[in-house]
């Protein structure tokens, strides 16, 4: 920046636009390190070989709370090892995302919210998605373990159905997905790639232009498809978003 631009700008100006990096490069840490939580939670459960499916996910449902909290009664019918695995959910992925998201726009919630939460764009910065999605997708890149790798995209996967996803413009989150969906189909088993193509499909974001682009090469060019996975998954990239 020019002594002349610095000078219009004036140091208030100057001290605002510092702060606002600061509070920014903040923010983006604090999503950061959520995601290397959940990427634990992935790889704690991947070491125990148990996929983080649908199944898993409506069994921990039943068991933990919004809040993180357990249901009593249920809690005391788990074995020694499904309750280690519910104190992982919790610990590692339950509560460290509630807290950033208490801590990022809680106050969105009180009776009298700051103006800010009006303004989409300073939400959007506030719930640093970007920096989430990011981290989750470098871990994709730096394992080659088959469970984990899926264990993560079904994560990466799940922040696309929340709410809150709509508050980002559908073009930027689709560019975000289709970057995790690259490097998960770059070693992605065929029954893999269709369920995540299938769940994608099934979210507000959809198999949008770029997330499409990605599946359907992986149609062309994987050669362990047999024909009737290959027609699977390009009927789901025709269909591209949730039935009505």
């Amino acid at each position: 920046m020019s002594g002349s631009a610095m000078h219009r700008r004036g140091p208030r100006a100057i001290v605002a636009l510092v702060l606002a990096s600061v509070l920014f490069g903040a923010r983006a840490d604090l999503w950061r390190r959520v995601a290397e939580s959940h990427v634990q939670f992935a790889r704690a459960l991947a070491a125990d070989g148990v996929r983080l499916n649908s199944e898993f996910l409506d069994w921990v449902d039943k068991i933990v709370g919004y809040d993180c909290t357990m249901s009593a009664p249920k809690a005391g019918d788990l074995d020694a090892d499904q309750s280690g695995r519910i104190a992982l959910y919790v610990d590692l992925f339950c509560k460290p995302w509630t807290k950033a998201w208490d801590k990022a726009i809680g106050a969105c919630d009180r009776e009298r919210p700051p103006d800010w939460c009006g303004d989409d764009q300073v939400v959007m910065e506030r719930m640093g998605l970007e920096s989430y999605l990011a981290t989750l997708t470098s871990s994709l890149g730096g394992s080659d373990d088959a469970t984990l790798r899926y264990n993560i995209m079904r994560i990466i996967v799940g922040t696309a159905t929340p709410h809150t996803i709509t508050e980002f413009p559908r073009g930027r989150v689709d560019e975000w997905m289709a970057r995790a969906a690259a490097e998960f189909l770059r070693t992605a088993a065929p029954d893999d790639a269709i369920e995540i193509a299938r769940l994608l499909k099934d979210t507000w974001v959809g198999l949008g232009p770029a997330v499409a682009r990605e599946f359907s090469a992986y149609a062309q060019k994987s050669p362990a498809l047999t024909d009737g996975q290959r027609r699977t998954l390009s009927d789901l990239i025709a269909r591209r978003y949730k039935d009505p």
